[in-house]
């Protein structure tokens, strides 16, 4: 009997030594049940601000790009106009994007001017970023409702609240089901991740060099300003 009794206790406390190292092997199952990734790797893609790099960062344009060539997930910014609508722009400053000194909440939804021909990188200094295919209403600075209503809901969503409306973003998800899928809320507010877990990604890598790095490093995912470039790195290996 005390034989059996030592035997499930060790077997008990083996598991749950393996699956607090691993802990993917698990939460990689729960994340994947409503999703599917254009990936088979442990590592994932995903695109900041939809791939800033090659788009307009941020755009419904860019997401799309970004879906295109096989991101696994898509990073956003929203923020929240004076009127209470909230878009997805990083700046709360539009000068670098739009060319004119307004922030975003001191001005309504409509008067938000669009973005501008060409773009400097913020996370690449001395880089522009024109896409010559991107149609002038697509530069105009998007709601979050329209790009949910637009993306496809296989794609998963990291989603960062840049200020404190995260509940107003939280109920807006949750309306539009997208709660229901696998999303990530990030907010300077508070964290929410859906459910508990260990993943790492790494911000932000744009080069075959870093790429590498984070591979070295066992992250669970890059964020990347280049999803295009990415997923060339990865076809040759």
């Amino acid at each position: 009997m005390w034989d059996w009794f030592f035997l499930v206790v060790l077997l008990h406390v083996s598991f749950s030594y393996y699956f607090w190292c691993y802990p993917n092997l698990i939460h990689n199952f729960k994340k994947r049940k409503n999703v599917i990734y254009s990936s088979t790797r442990r590592c994932i893609s995903i695109s900041h601000r939809g791939g800033g790099g090659e788009a307009y960062e941020n755009t419904i344009s860019a997401f799309r790009k970004a879906i295109n060539v096989g991101t696994d997930m898509l990073e956003m910014d929203i923020r929240s106009t004076k009127d209470g609508s909230l878009v997805v722009v990083h700046d709360e400053n539009l000068t670098r994007l739009c060319g004119v000194d307004i922030n975003v909440s001191d001005t309504n939804f409509s008067q938000l001017p669009k973005l501008k021909r060409i773009v400097p990188m913020d996370s690449e200094p001395n880089t522009l970023v024109e896409d010559t295919t991107c149609s002038e209403d697509e530069r105009n600075i998007p709601l979050l409702s329209t790009v949910l209503s637009q993306l496809p809901r296989r794609i998963p969503l990291h989603v960062d609240v840049c200020g404190k409306f995260c509940c107003k973003v939280t109920k807006l998800l949750k309306d539009s089901g997208r709660l229901e899928d696998y999303v990530i809320l990030g907010s300077t507010e508070f964290i929410l991740c859906g459910e508990c877990r260990r993943d790492v990604y790494i911000w932000v890598a744009n080069s075959r060099p870093e790429f590498l790095e984070c591979e070295k490093l066992r992250a669970d995912g890059i964020i990347t300003d280049y999803p295009k470039l990415l997923n060339n790195y990865w076809e040759k290996m």
